[in-house]
């Protein structure tokens, strides 16, 4: 469950946010199965967060840092992600359905079971990512770095 606190002080922006978590680096924030809906969250650090089954869906995450960040489950279907840094992030299946993702660093990323149908991967960095049995149906992976990227029993279909 997410943390009352954690989610009173994201309403108060993303500029608040960021500088909270800059004065509060070690601190993993619970923002668990929060609705965020089309929010605009451009920029935000939500690095190490936990975001379990939380809803992105449309939302504005371009350029935010979610390095480490566990987002199992969440609702990120059409969500835009240009550039975003998700190094290590858990988005074990995540609902990415035309989501966003040109240019993000989605290194050593577990997207098993993850639905990534239609997304646009232009040149994302995926190395090291595990994409097991993740559905790639459509996806845009033009120029994507696929380097030691675990492909196994995915769906191009």
């Amino acid at each position: 469950m997410a943390d009352e606190g954690h989610l009173a002080l994201l309403k108060q922006g993303v500029t608040s946010w960021n500088q909270w978590w800059q004065n509060h680096p070690r601190v993993h924030p619970n923002l668990e199965g929060v609705n965020l809906k089309e929010a605009n969250l451009r920029e935000v650090n939500f690095c190490r967060a936990d975001l379990r089954e939380a809803t992105f869906s449309r939302g504005d995450l371009s350029m935010a840092n979610l390095e480490g960040a566990n987002l199992g489950i969440a609702m990120l279907e059409g969500a835009t992600l240009y550039t975003a840094i998700l190094y290590k992030a858990n988005l074990r299946e995540a609902n990415l359905y035309r989501a966003d993702l040109r240019e993000a660093d989605l290194s050593q990323v577990d997207l098993s079971m993850a639905n990534l149908r239609e997304a646009n991967l232009c040149t994302a960095v995926l190395e090291g990512a595990t994409l097991y049995t993740a559905i790639l149906y459509k996806a845009n992976l033009w120029e994507a770095s696929l380097y030691k990227a675990d492909l196994r029993e995915a769906d191009f279909s």
